[in-house]
């Protein structure tokens, strides 16, 4: 017996009560899977449990809904899953998990998604059905749809597609192929990837970049320096006191590579000490480094 997980997420924009009065009463319709079949001694395919995570803001719910479903049957069957929404939702995302596989899917338009179901439909066999699934997966790759697509694969499946796959990764995004490197451990590739790239203008630590050069400071920290150091710019001319602090920022990040990754102080306070010699008559630029990158106490 297999056990099958359909986890939904999807929104719906609630309406005040004077906009919804006196409008026709509408019957509220479970999700349920519809069985293709005139067959009667077709296995059966119950819902054994449905569970509800509900999240509101102002007048939109974000709800997750969680449903398990039994297949006991030993045949084959075809099944669509019929999900009722009303004009004021739309489902965001939507994951699957069937026994050890996991399988998430890609919204589409009606027509759009009928289309793709009846081309796996006509192909009839797993092959054109990878196939298909392989061609959407590399339709503009990244790190989701890469792990999406590795799951859907049996092992003798994933042989035959990594290298595909692998080919298609390099017109991708720079985040995208960043993510994809780090999650098979190529951090090499990973380190020589950033080493070509340019510092992000906008350096939150949540851009991908940042993120995953932290990530190699370890592996790789005097080539990650390199990197830090190359989105300081020239620090000897005048600006704004919004880009002395973004390259305050990256002057944090250069310290904590010398100091706790590399374990040499001694060097930090070398750069350092320049760094604010360089710009004695810049106070604005003193007072921004002196905050994040600890400058005055050095």
């Amino acid at each position: 017996m297999k056990k099958i997980a359909c986890i939904i997420v999807f929104l719906i924009l609630i309406l005040p009560f004077t906009a919804s009065y006196g409008a026709e009463e509408q019957k509220a319709i479970s999700p349920y899977f519809f069985v293709q079949s005139e067959d009667p001694s077709l296995d059966p395919f119950p819902l054994i449990e449905t569970k509800a995570r509900v999240d509101i803001a102002g007048v939109i719910a974000a709800i997750e809904l969680t449903q398990v479903y039994k297949n006991a049957g030993t045949r084959t069957i075809e099944a669509v899953y019929v999900f009722p929404l009303g004009t004021k939702s739309a489902i965001h995302a939507m994951r699957m998990k069937i026994g050890d596989r996991i399988i998430e899917a890609t919204i589409e338009e009606r027509a759009a998604a009928k289309q793709i179901y009846d081309r796996a439909k006509e192909a009839g066999d797993r092959e054109k059905y990878m196939t298909l699934q392989f061609d959407q997966a590399t339709d503009g790759l990244t790190f989701k749809q890469y792990q999406s697509f590795k799951k859907m694969c049996h092992n003798d499946e994933w042989e035959r597609y990594e290298p595909k796959i692998l080919e298609h990764m390099k017109g991708a995004h720079l985040p995208e192929r960043l993510k994809i490197h780090m999650h098979r451990k190529e951090y090499a590739e990973a380190m020589a990837l950033l080493a070509k790239s340019h510092y992000p203008v906008i350096d939150w630590d949540c851009n991908d970049e940042i993120r995953i050069a932290k990530k190699l400071e370890k592996h790789y920290p005097e080539e990650i320096l390199k990197y830090y150091l190359s989105g300081l710019g020239n620090l000897t001319v005048n600006a704004t006191r919004k880009e002395y602090a973004r390259k305050a920022n990256v002057m944090a990040k250069v310290r904590r590579v010398l100091v706790e990754v590399i374990g040499d102080e001694s060097r930090w306070k070398k750069f350092a000490a320049k760094v604010k010699q360089d710009n004695i008559r810049r106070p604005a630029f003193q007072e921004e480094f002196s905050k994040v990158a600890h400058i005055n106490s050095q």
